[in-house]
């Protein structure tokens, strides 16, 4: 399958924390690695992952320095819902690369800077068994290293519930009917 998009090699941060756990049940249990990591994105690369303009609503030119800030003061960090499915990272480590297919991206978060670039910090979910030396990766945890993103399939909250109708009689409200007699209901005597 294609990838959504991917990101050329870039420095980045991964997180100290770096957990494996089972999942799945029986024979079909798997172990997966889950660690974060930080980067920074260009307006280009944040258009990319939040939709086209984005980095012009996010970002306004400050009137005094002509300094590039964010538009908007009172929103340290942005969420996003989806995550990303069926995704790649090749992570550089001292210069062992490993390459992670498979993989998750998900719980990402984007704090706005100054500049115009925006700082990234994403979880990633990779099958421990699919590659050597998964486990290495906790002993590069709080270390600046180098990797390159592939964004799988979007997934997650695109799809919007469908909406439910609002209107209903007063009369139709079934929290006022009392059971009726029969099989299995009691009426309780006050």
């Amino acid at each position: 399958m294609p990838k959504a998009f991917t990101l050329p090699e870039k420095p980045c941060e991964l997180g100290k924390k770096f957990t494996t756990k089972g999942e799945g049940e029986g024979g079909e249990r798997k172990s997966v690695a889950t660690f974060s990591l930080s980067l920074l994105f260009t307006g280009k690369e944040l258009d990319k992952l939040a939709g086209q303009g984005t980095h012009a609503r996010w970002y306004t030119k400050d009137a005094k320095s002509g300094e590039i800030v964010p538009a908007f003061d009172d929103v340290s960090e942005i969420k996003f819902a989806h995550r990303y499915t069926d995704s790649t990272i090749t992570l550089d480590l001292d210069g062992t690369t490993l390459t992670l297919p498979k993989s998750k991206f998900m719980n990402i978060a984007a704090q706005r800077q100054t500049g115009g670039n925006t700082l990234i910090e994403l979880d990633v979910e990779t099958p421990a068994d699919l590659v050597d030396g998964v486990t290495d990766i906790g002993n590069f945890g709080g270390r600046k290293i180098r990797a390159q993103l592939a964004f799988g399939e979007k997934a997650g909250a695109d799809t919007k519930q469908p909406e439910l109708p609002m209107d209903h009689d007063a009369d139709d409200d079934d929290a006022d009917e009392k059971p009726k007699g029969g099989r299995g209901s009691r009426q309780a005597a006050h």
